[in-house]
Formats: structure tokens, C-alpha cells, sequence
């Protein structure tokens, strides 16, 4: 269920440029005022993008960590096919799908085993399998470090933006009350 009265980033920068254009030519308190607004919503806008960067940043890893898983999984299918083509029963393909990391590496580690175990005189294509497994593997491990640390980082600096969103709800609610008490 959404939440009522929530506000979005576009309605607090409005606020903020609403309060700036508000304030008239006044004294030393107005432009402290000014400047304290346009501090606090140049800092919003610099966590937004930061963290918006860093947010989309993840989610290409995840994507790329989902097309190496893709590769692994195609080319665990592709030996198992070449090596029941040459006589060979390997290890069941126990994993439900490619999107899941863990069984997956899991499979491709025992068909490395297996893989390893045949002669390359009696099977010629034991080194390329081999290789090719190990290939897929390695890139699936080294999108999934590259995923953990996008993800690390846009978790660094969600909290610098939920951060400047307090301050500019706090400077808003502080040139509302000044606004207030000059009409008054």
C-alpha cells in the first residue's frame, strides 16, 4: 500500500526554490536564510545524483551478473550435450535456473570436477570443456564482486541523501515559520 502524504524529491526542490523566490531583499537574516536554502538544496540535489548514480550503478552489475550467469548456465548445457554425445553420463544438472548464483556455481564446479577426472586422450574435447566452463565461471564470480561492491557503495550513500532530505525538510519548515512571523 502507498504511503499517503509522502513528499518526492521533486516537491522538496520546488519548496526550496518556492522559499528562495519568497524571500524578499531584506537584511543580514534573509541572507543567511538565502544562503542556508541554497546550501541545503545544492547539497539535495548533489546526494540525489550521487545516489541515483550509484543505485543505477548496481543495477547494470546485477544485470551483467545475470548474463554471466546466463553464459555459465548456457555453456554447462552445451558440455553436458557434447559429453552425451561421446558417451558420457555427468552429474545432474540439479539447479533450477541460472538466476540462482549459488546452485549454479555449485553444478558447474561438479562438472569441472567430472570434466577434470576424463583423460583428454581418450576425450580430445576434455581441454576445451574444461576451459570454457572455467572461463564462465570465473566471469560469473568477478560480476558478483562487482555487484556486491556497487551495491556496498549505493548503500554507503543512501543515507547522505535521506540525510539531506531531513535538512531541507527542516530549512523549508524553518523559512515557513520566518515567513510567518514577518507577516504577523
Amino acid at each position: 500500500m502507498a504511503r499517503e502524504n509522502t513528499l518526492n524529491f521533486m516537491q522538496i526542490e520546488r519548496g526550496l526554490g518556492e522559499a528562495l523566490a519568497a524571500l524578499g531583499e531584506g537584511g543580514a537574516e534573509q541572507e543567511r536564510l538565502r544562503a542556508g536554502l541554497v546550501q541545503v538544496r545544492d547539497g539535495l540535489r548533489e546526494a540525489s545524483r550521487e545516489t541515483e548514480r550509484a543505485y543505477l550503478s548496481w543495477r547494470d552489475a546485477m544485470r551483467v551478473r545475470l548474463v554471466a550467469a546466463k553464459a555459465l548456465w548456457g555453456e554447462l548445457v552445451a558440455v553436458q550435450a557434447e559429453a552425451e554425445a561421446n558417451g558420457l553420463q555427468g552429474p545432474a544438472m540439479a539447479c533450477d535456473g541460472y538466476w540462482r548464483v549459488a546452485s549454479l556455481r555449485e553444478v558447474a564446479r561438479g562438472w569441472e570436477s567430472f570434466v577434470e577426472a576424463q583423460s583428454p586422450d581418450d576425450f580430445f574435447e576434455q581441454p576445451s570443456w574444461l576451459g570454457r566452463l572455467e572461463k564462465s565461471r570465473r566471469a560469473l564470480v568477478t560480476a558478483l564482486l562487482d555487484e556486491e561492491a556497487a551495491l556496498a557503495l549505493f548503500r554507503r550513500l543512501a543515507p547522505k541523501r535521506r540525510q539531506a532530505i531531513y535538512q531541507a525538510l527542516d530549512a523549508l519548515d524553518y523559512a515557513a515559520v520566518l515567513q510567518h512571523e514577518s507577516r504577523a
